[in-house]
């Protein structure tokens, strides 16, 4: 495995306690946007997300999104997601009206953006796109199964199918999608090189982290087993995070030991980083983490979170709300 160790939660081999995330750089990990339609997240000094790593930021509202919706994706632009269960809206990031964008008649599950089109899965085996700009729906692909969580590479679409226990890789140009069996593929995210993933697995103390070369699923790797039913995955320029039993774990890109960072809300249930913070969305509402400090931005609960180099969005679990954090 490239000279790096399997690490288990439970098992075996060690697991370290980490006393503060590690300093990262401005190449990140994205939830539901890819700027670069490679999963990094590059932004300059003074924009609004990075900012909000060294100064006080603070969360706003936008137009309501559909209660209890994971679907959201952001650029630097417009936040698209759900304003009710079958209407794809964008609204701009600095406030204004909201615009139908397209509909769903099968409930749609996540969402992504690269530069040119929104993406998005639904509950009836499909994965659509739409241009951001407006247009035609298109069809993606045509799935055996049920599409959860998205990905983007500059060429390829990626999807959980949880329920058939499969991952699959489509491209952007609608065609036949490539199906690699997994064990309960819950969670994924794309780097400039692999996708990551996380299965949760069909028994106790059987999920695992995993990797493959972007384009490339025949070649995957496991980074770690023995997990306890993972939840979430966000990735940084060097680590790849995630939680399992309301435990944030950190495990190295480049090899190492996995580490248990600390302790993270019940109900979980994003994560995403840029720089020195990270972030999540729970029953306990928006929180960052940085320098091994929790401080809860908004105590509404809330589900979907995206990043931008625009700030942070987050849509409500329980309240029809769109939350913004930003200077």
């Amino acid at each position: 495995m490239n000279g790096q160790k399997t690490a288990r939660v439970a098992g075996s081999l060690p697991v370290v306690t980490a006393l503060a995330l590690v300093a990262g750089c401005d190449v990140t990990s994205v939830v539901g946007y890819e700027e670069s339609a490679l999963g990094v997240l590059e932004c300059a000094s003074d924009a609004p997300v990075a900012r909000c790593d060294h100064q006080t930021c603070v969360v706003r509202d936008l137009e309501p999104a559909q209660v209890g919706s994971t679907a959201l994706a952001v650029d630097d632009v417009a936040a698209y997601y759900l304003r009710e269960a079958s209407a794809i809206v964008k609204t701009p990031v600095g406030g204004g009206a909201m615009a139908d964008l397209a509909t769903s008649d099968s409930g749609v599950f996540h969402m992504a953006v690269d530069a040119t089109h929104l993406y998005w899965s639904e509950f009836g085996r499909r994965i659509f796109r739409v241009p951001k700009a407006g247009g035609p729906t298109e069809v993606v692909s045509d799935i055996d199964g049920h599409p959860g969580v998205l990905a983007l590479d500059a060429t390829h679409v990626y999807a959980t199918l949880t329920d058939t226990n499969q991952l699959v890789m489509a491209p952007k140009v609608p065609g036949k999608g490539t199906f690699l069996p997994q064990n309960a593929p819950i969670w994924l995210a794309t780097d400039a090189t692999h996708l990551y993933w996380i299965n949760q697995g069909n028994s106790p103390m059987s999920g695992e982290l995993v990797r493959a070369p972007l384009g490339d699923l025949a070649r995957s790797e496991v980074l770690a087993d023995g997990l306890d039913s993972p939840v979430t995955l966000a990735l940084s320029g060097t680590d790849a995070y995630f939680v399992a039993q309301s435990r944030l774990f950190r495990f190295p890109k480049g090899g190492g030991a996995l580490e248990s960072v600390r302790s993270v809300p019940d109900e979980t249930k994003s994560l995403a980083t840029y720089s020195d913070s990270l972030y999540l969305t729970s029953i306990a509402g928006l929180i960052r983490i940085r320098d091994g400090e929790s401080v809860t931005l908004d105590t509404r609960t809330t589900l979907g979170l995206a990043i931008a180099c625009s700030g942070v969005f987050a849509t409500g679990w329980l309240v029809p709300a769109m939350l913004k954090y930003a200077p």
